[in-house]
């Protein structure tokens, strides 16, 4: 629903011409319940327009407006959660989520802080809804149960595009293990080169590389988030026509992007602020001091994992908008 039919459906004043007369309109319209009959995409825009209303009175300095609009907020929030889930969950991928490559490219720090982050994944990842039979409980087990199984039905073309990148960077491979969880055992029959290894459930398995430039190092890390955006359109179709099958498949790819924190994009994150800061010192010719070395390698750690999460957060959503991009491209034509 646009922004004409929503205000012109309740006779609501435009709250960027009349930000004032439609924050009034809208709290008449709560006290006299004239919303309660608002679908969830409805609900979803009103709240969209008073947040954006509450802001176009505060930067232009005319009155502290924030209590009324977080109240507003919170009662459009109450109706809206009272809507069937499966509703709620469409209209958050579609208006929340639904966002394009040009978006993300004008301001491709939106939405990267591990809340938002978090926040999205978990949206985009969580399927439950969609059981017919169980309580939330059980219908939490089950969707897990099949987020790791696809999980780890993509560790094995994980780890061997990380293998592969790297060979192809003129690395060397000197490892390549499979959580034996996820069928390592299986594929050291098939494979010989893998090793099957018990590991921690959240890690599909690892290869142990060495590579002998910086770029080589960094795309053999990476590499295998070129499956992501196959990921995120099947979880997309997924919610969209209410397919199990389609989410958990999806869900077991953004998964792995989002595991890979710990690792892949920890590891790139850390090479870049490592040559950032060895670029530092050749230009003001300076020497780390031996006895400053452990602090400097636990600060180049944390700087790595914050660097990393960045990469993460701009990479998945440079991947969904362009996924987003491509289906609306598509719908036009």
């Amino acid at each position: 629903m646009s922004l004409e039919e929503l205000t012109s459906a309740e006779e609501l004043p435009n709250p960027q011409e009349n930000p004032f007369n439609f924050l009034d309109a809208v709290n008449e319209g709560l006290s006299a319940g004239r919303f309660k009959d608002y679908n969830a995409s409805q609900l979803y825009n009103l709240s969209t327009q008073v947040i954006e209303a509450c802001i176009s009175i505060s930067e232009k300095g005319k009155k502290n407006v924030e209590p009324e609009c977080k109240k507003m907020w919170e009662e459009i929030s109450q109706i809206f959660d009272k809507r069937p889930i499966k509703e709620r969950i469409k209209v958050v991928h579609q208006r929340k989520y639904g966002y394009t490559l040009d978006e993300v490219i004008k301001n491709p720090l939106k939405g990267t802080s591990l809340k938002s982050m978090w926040e999205e994944i978990q949206t985009d990842i969580s399927f439950g809804y969609l059981f017919s039979k169980g309580g939330p409980r059980v219908n939490f087990v089950k969707t897990n149960a099949l987020l790791f199984a696809s999980f780890g039905f993509f560790s094995v073309p994980h780890e061997l595009i990380h293998a592969g990148v790297n060979s192809l960077a003129g690395g060397i491979n000197h490892q390549i293990v499979i959580n034996t969880l996820y069928g390592g055992q299986l594929y050291e029959k098939i494979m010989p080169e893998i090793e099957s290894k018990f590991l921690f459930p959240l890690l599909g398995g690892y290869v142990k590389f060495e590579n002998p430039s910086t770029m080589g190092t960094i795309a053999a890390a990476v590499a295998p988030y070129v499956l992501t955006p196959l990921g995120i359109y099947l979880a997309k179709k997924g919610h969209e026509k209410e397919k199990i099958v389609l989410c958990a498949v999806g869900a077991g790819l953004i998964a792995a992007h989002a595991g890979g924190i710990v690792g892949d994009w920890r590891l790139a994150g850390q090479i870049i602020v490592s040559k950032g800061i060895e670029l530092v010192q050749e230009t003001l010719e300076m020497k780390t001091n031996p006895e400053y070395a452990p602090a400097i390698n636990v600060a180049t750690l944390v700087a790595g994992l914050y660097v990393g999460s960045k990469l993460l957060a701009v990479s998945y959503r440079a991947m969904k908008g362009a996924v987003n991009s491509v289906e609306k491209y598509i719908a036009k034509e």
